[in-house]
């Protein structure tokens, strides 16, 4: 049985955004008090506690298998593990995902889970669990890396990634730690898709880290949905790497119906490259946005994420606004997040010590404000100046 409780919209205005984009359930986080952190209040989002104990009240089970997505969400991940202890004590539970593979001890000493899985979901792992808990496993299942969207198809949209990891290796992030292949997923059946968009579905989202470096894959998999007459919308809100588009790409989004291209550019410039190479940067940057307009995006369709990382400065992020908003494009500001096992993480940890045992400081918000990376106000004025240029 698979129970998703992190995705809940707040019912009165959950779907107020365009292609099936809204607003999240959400209560108070008293728990960041214990942080020292007054400045904003901050919140807990996804299924409420009481639905929750409700639901599984009525489950039986043989074994409970949490997983944990961004590491300063585990303390609804610790509670989760305790509501199941205490309705059903006696049945084992089982944490994983990147929470406790990023931040092991924490999870070993702190999770209350009798089992901490810190290796990728294979076979190995299954076989463990089977001679833990005696449960008879399909071991036939992991042959092939497939995509089962058969039990989150209860959304107005389809997300999922068509690949694992990242063939880059950028200095703040994880990937290559959690994912160190880059691997090629096998995509879901057109059946089950058609079945979703039957019953109205008609956006995707695709998650990838590097979601064109397999283009071919990419092209195959939506050209043989329009030829089962299935038309989705298609969105990109983790990031394209801009170096790879190409004029050859453009076109190919454009007539697939992509109508949220986001790409990851940081800054155009940062201390750790020459001045020759940013003009080479900025460059480049206008001719790959040269083919996206050409192709026919507008500048709502095409949006672009600066980092607010300690490794730069106030005049750079404010410079390069400045020029995509000249650029004509949209901007999303990126607030820096510490990660564990990524050479950002190990520079800043030792400056700030405190986000090596405590992952709610990896929240970004509470890790620009609380260590005062970037002025508050000057974050407020960016922000404000960017709704209007997106307006």
């Amino acid at each position: 049985i698979f129970k998703d409780y992190l995705y809940s919209r707040t019912p009165d205005k959950g779907f107020k955004k365009s292609y099936g984009r809204g607003f999240f359930y959400r209560e108070p986080a008293p728990f960041l008090n214990e942080l020292d952190f007054n400045e904003k209040l901050l919140y807990r989002y996804g299924v409420n506690e009481l639905h929750i104990i409700n639901e599984l009240k009525e489950i039986d089970y043989d074994a409970a298998f949490v997983t944990s997505f961004l590491t300063y969400w585990y303390p609804a991940t610790f509670r989760i593990i305790q509501i199941l202890k205490e309705l059903h004590p006696g049945k084992p539970v089982f944490l994983g995902g990147v929470y406790p593979k990023l931040c092991k001890e924490h999870a070993i000493k702190k999770s209350g889970a009798d089992f901490v899985i810190f290796s990728n979901f294979n076979i190995d792992t299954l076989k463990q669990i089977a001679d833990i808990t005696g449960i008879k496993t399909n071991q036939n299942e992991f042959t092939n890396l497939s995509i089962d969207l058969e039990e989150v198809l209860d959304k107005n949209f389809i997300s999922f990634p068509t690949s694992l990891g990242c063939p880059f290796s950028c200095r703040y992030c994880a990937s290559k730690f959690l994912q160190p292949d880059f691997v090629s997923l096998l995509l879901p059946d057109i059946s089950i898709i058609k079945n979703a968009y039957e019953r109205g579905t008609r956006d995707i989202a695709f998650l990838d880290d590097a979601l064109l470096y397999n283009f071919s894959n990419l092209k195959k998999f939506i050209s043989s949905l329009k030829n089962s007459g299935i038309f989705f919308r298609y969105h990109t809100p983790n990031g394209i790497h801009i170096d790879i588009i190409d004029k050859e790409k453009v076109i190919f989004l454009k007539k697939a119906n992509f109508k949220t291209l986001r790409f990851g550019l940081d800054t155009l410039a940062s201390s750790f490259i020459s001045s020759s190479d940013k003009k080479v940067k900025i460059d480049k940057l206008k001719t790959k946005i040269g083919y996206l307009k050409e192709a026919g995006f507008d500048k709502k369709e095409i949006g672009f994420y600066v980092l607010l990382s300690p490794f730069t400065t106030q005049k750079i992020i404010e410079t390069t606004i400045e020029t995509l908003k000249r650029l004509e494009v949209n901007i999303h500001l990126n607030l820096f997040s510490p990660i564990p096992h990524t050479k950002d993480f190990d520079i800043i940890k030792e400056k700030f010590p405190q986000i090596e045992n405590e992952p709610l400081y990896h929240n970004d918000s509470v890790f620009i404000r609380k260590f005062n990376i970037f002025p508050k106000n000057w974050i407020d004025d960016l922000k404000t100046f960017i709704r209007k240029h997106n307006a």
